[in-house]
């Protein structure tokens, strides 16, 4: 029969052991954290390795991550956020600026601080728990984004705390706000804002402005410094791709990058050049400026774009009264979209425009119209004349719309006739404003062409596979 005393030295017995274990652990990596997260299946390249030990061993600690898309940092952050929870004994407080990002981080840290026995369960953190207690009494707690939840934990009292927030850029200023309020018991404190630079505006562009004298070091990379090793020639590749985003840097990967070049190709292939740079080359957006370049209205503009029997086409209309109704009419001629006709209407009513519409559609056998859902009443009269009405949601497809216009510019693939002079002056003067929305002035035919997009966009983009190797998003 075994005593209570000897229950007792025997409960006693397994905690100093786990003690001694966790000793050894510490003993083993902590100088080589690298070499300990290797083992839990992440690959380094060199710059992100530098990034990753100047935080870690506190050489910097205010970081500005600026990265590509499903470029590693919500992986890195879980990596960083494991490793000083655990070898350096740091409070962790994770907020992320959405879902995908929280449940990426949180995976991460449970999968690197899982990974060794039955004994690291007491170091994995869950979504339904606020705190997770290291045996030196340090947490790492992810928060969600209120203000509530946010203000509550103070981390480092008592030693050092890190303060993660990440895909800042889709952030409330008071979330981010109330996050870096939360520091000041630490000692020492380190702080990570990390997104891609997608916007215009907001507290991750402010940062961007003014990094050095706040005081941080800036850490930026593209979708090239972690994608898989290239194989192909250089002297075969797209010019622009080669000279001005890859630069050789494919060639030196190893062969453990992980985003696939077939994904890189496909991304330049189907989107704009402005979400190429600001999604995979990490990027900022341009700004207050043009929504399409005015050099490719060159190659768009062009001496007479004929009406081709039988080619696939619709109408595209954006309503107006007080203002002008603009109608297009869109052909897919192979690769190229042709604006072959056009007309506005000032002041006239629906009576007038289904008239002119149905000779239109007599005309050119179209009978496919995609309208501003803004105006109800006339799509239900276009309806009621027989045309198949689509109606176009600006709210939510107004930025896309306009992104897959700007795509049939940039990639030669529409043409207009030189003598559409009104369309051709407003497509040219269709802009945004300093924060990046679009300004409703003299846009009447850009958003009819808009409106065809629906149509046209699907039509165009080639499917590709997207990351052959998938390490985590972000």
């Amino acid at each position: 029969m075994i005593s209570r005393l000897d229950e007792k030295n025997e409960v006693l017995n397994i905690f100093l052991e786990e003690f001694k274990e966790k000793d050894r652990l510490i003993e083993q990596y902590e100088y080589k954290p690298l070499e300990f997260l290797a083992k839990t299946g992440s690959y380094y390249p060199p710059k992100l390795a530098e990034m990753f030990m100047d935080i870690y061993l506190q050489r910097v600690t205010r970081a500005l991550w600026v990265g590509p898309r499903s470029g590693g940092k919500t992986h890195g952050l879980g990596d960083l956020a494991a490793s000083l929870f655990l070898f350096k004994r740091f409070d962790v407080l994770i907020s992320s600026g959405g879902e995908e990002q929280a449940k990426g981080t949180y995976a991460r840290v449970t999968e690197v601080l899982g990974e060794k026995s039955d004994e690291m369960e007491k170091y994995i953190p869950t979504l339904t728990t606020q705190i997770t207690k290291g045996l030196a009494g340090n947490w790492i707690r992810f928060t969600a984004a209120s203000m509530r939840r946010v203000r509550g934990p103070h981390p480092g009292r008592g030693h050092g705390g890190v303060l993660i927030l990440d895909e800042e850029g889709e952030m409330e200023e008071k979330i981010v706000k109330a996050v870096l309020g939360t520091g000041g018991t630490a000692d020492p404190l380190i702080i990570i804002r990390s997104s891609t630079a997608h916007n215009i505006d907001g507290t991750f562009a402010e940062l961007l402005d003014d990094y050095e004298k706040r005081g941080y070091k800036l850490y930026q990379w593209d979708a090239f410094d972690v994608c898989e090793k290239c194989t192909r020639r250089c002297e075969d590749c797209i010019p622009e791709f080669r000279e001005d985003y890859c630069k050789g840097k494919a060639k030196n990967n190893s062969v453990l990058g992980w985003i696939s070049l077939d994904y890189l190709f496909g991304m330049w292939e189907d989107e704009t050049k402005e979400w190429f740079e600001v999604e995979m080359m990490g990027m900022r957006p341009s700004g207050a400026t043009f929504v399409i370049n005015r050099e490719d209205f060159k190659t768009a503009v062009v001496d007479e774009v004929p009406f081709v029997p039988g080619a696939p086409g619709a109408f595209g209309i954006d309503w107006g009264f007080k203002g002008m109704a603009a109608v297009l009419a869109t052909q897919l001629v192979g690769e190229k979209l042709r604006v072959f006709d056009r007309m506005s209407f000032h002041r006239r009513g629906i009576e007038e425009i289904t008239t002119a519409l149905k000779d239109w559609r007599k005309m050119y056998d179209i009978n496919e119209v995609y309208g501003d859902s803004s105006h109800p009443f006339e799509n239900d009269a276009l309806q009621k004349a027989d045309f198949i009405v689509h109606e176009v949601m600006f709210v939510s497809f107004k930025e896309a719309g306009a992104g897959a216009v700007k795509w049939f510019f940039e990639k030669e693939r529409i043409e207009i006739p030189r003598d559409f002079k009104d369309v051709i002056d407003q497509m040219k003067k269709w802009r945004r404003d300093k924060h990046g929305k679009i300004v409703k002035k003299e846009d009447h035919f850009a958003d009819a062409l808009l409106c065809t997009m629906q149509k046209w966009w699907q039509k165009v983009r080639r499917k590709v596979g997207y990351m052959k190797v998938t390490r985590g998003k972000g």
